[in-house]
């Protein structure tokens, strides 16, 4: 295991918007002010090109321009996200390490035909490819059991870390036996607690980037065992998890940008087609929560 990284990695990691000019391009000034707004923070590393930074919806070069901005203004270690075509995702990795990116986050496959043998062939061929490379990879597939981790964790010594996004703690709590890798949350902070429980070592966070001291009081808590530190940490993070989980996750990238917009930290609340702009009924109830 990579030391160095999966001591970092085992805390809360932020995972970061992709900022955008109001025309859909990328803004590279406002990457850099977010870099610096989330450096200024706690967070132990920061995920570029996420989910919520809009991967499927950004080309390989723009995740790449992302990450080089990024890596040049932030001192922590910066996790490049890549997926897709096993080819295309091994030439994007390199491509970030050469970047500096001290990681890569493999986006579990999308294919509707894809098996757990599948799953294991994948990740086993870009992680060997890229080996030394520390990875860390997204698990969103409850068939994909402790067993299927642990064949590919011994395959591939330098999967190191694990952002387990099942909504299902007891799950978490067989896999995270394999001690050999950290294990995160996936699913931020209301979830953390239970996750904390069953053996994650972290969550990782995009409220971080908006308001540090809410995730970190969390943290603190977990680590400390104060219950009541973090039972009221849970409750100031829930409208804004809240907002983002409703019609189904749809405002999710929007309301962290939106605060992040009205904090100043980026210029747009942009966002790219299929996901939609924030309404403005729940753009004036993230300016009401008073965050930042």
């Amino acid at each position: 295991m990579s030391t160095d990284f999966a001591s970092q990695f085992a805390s809360v990691c932020a995972v970061v918007v992709t900022p955008m000019t109001t025309d859909g391009s990328i803004d590279l000034d406002s990457v850099r002010r977010l870099a610096r707004h989330v450096d200024g923070g706690r967070a132990g590393t920061v995920t570029v090109g996420g989910s919520v930074g809009e991967f499927l919806a950004l080309t390989a070069q723009e995740r790449l321009d992302v990450v080089a901005a990024t890596v040049e203004t932030v001192g922590k270690p910066v996790i490049a996200s890549v997926g897709g075509a096993v080819d295309a995702a091994i030439q994007e990795a390199k491509a970030a390490a050469a970047y500096g990116a001290a990681a890569v986050m493999i986006h579990q496959p999308t294919n509707p035909f894809a098996s757990v043998a599948g799953w294991v062939a994948y990740h086993r061929a870009i992680a060997s490819a890229i080996s030394p490379l520390p990875v860390v990879l997204y698990l969103r597939d409850p068939a994909v059991g402790p067993p299927t981790v642990a064949e590919l964790v011994a395959a591939c010594p330098n999967v190191v870390g694990i952002k387990h996004s099942v909504p299902d703690p007891t799950a978490l709590a067989a896999h995270a036996v394999l001690d050999q890798v950290v294990w995160l949350c996936g699913l931020a902070e209301k979830w953390a607690p239970y996750a904390w429980q069953a053996g994650a070592a972290g969550f990782t966070s995009g409220l971080i980037a908006v308001d540090d001291t809410i995730p970190m009081a969390l943290y603190d808590a977990l680590r400390t065992g104060d219950l009541d530190a973090s039972r009221a940490a849970v409750r100031r993070a829930t409208a804004f998890e809240n907002l983002r989980s409703a019609r189904g996750g749809a405002p999710s990238v929007g309301v962290v940008k939106t605060a992040l917009a009205q904090l100043g930290v980026i210029a747009s609340a942009t966002v790219r087609p299929p996901l939609e702009p924030l309404p403005p009924a729940e753009t004036e109830q993230v300016a009401a929560m008073n965050l930042g």
